[in-house]
């Protein structure tokens, strides 16, 4: 009942990759019994305790305090190329930098395996002309900021039409 809203209001991005998710799943970002135990009950189910994630992330973050992607702000985190692993950036105020590199690690963004190969598989349709920078921004931004900051240096990781 409030998949299908929360999935679109999210883009179909998980909340805490940034990227297109095929089959993503709600998570009370404060957790039910977290909130059970504190005696606020009523805002287990309400709209502003949703986030849209990816469930192996979700089986991940389990009652963990973690970052709230909703005041995650723009430049805080990019992906660095080759490696496609997910770092902080100092544009991340110290307020929220032992969270946000606490978050990076209990959900495995930074470089665990199953993050790394979401991320290779859209840079990989990149590389091989099957998606274009444009569509690549609509479904994995950080990756396709990472690719326009290299082509601002001068590298292209577009493979030739040949070697494809």
């Amino acid at each position: 009942m409030f998949e299908p809203p929360l999935r679109h209001a999210f883009n179909e991005m998980c909340g805490w990759c940034a990227m297109f998710i095929m089959r993503g799943q709600m998570d009370h970002f404060i957790p039910v019994a977290t909130l059970r135990n504190t005696g606020q009950d009523h805002l287990a189910y309400e709209w502003a305790n949703f986030r849209y994630i990816d469930p192996w992330i979700n089986q991940k973050k389990l009652d963990a305090a973690v970052l709230d992607p909703f005041l995650v702000q723009p430049g805080w985190f990019e992906i660095t190329l080759p490696s496609l692993q997910l770092l902080p950036t100092n544009k991340i105020p110290d307020d929220f930098r032992e969270i946000a590199v606490f978050t990076l690690n209990r959900l495995g963004l930074r470089d665990h395996e199953v993050m790394i190969r979401y991320r290779e598989s859209w840079f990989a349709l990149y590389r091989k002309h099957q998606l274009t920078l444009d569509g690549l921004r609509q479904i994995a931004p950080l990756i396709a900021e990472a690719i326009e900051r290299d082509l601002v240096a001068g590298r292209d990781w577009r493979l030739d039409e040949e070697a494809v």
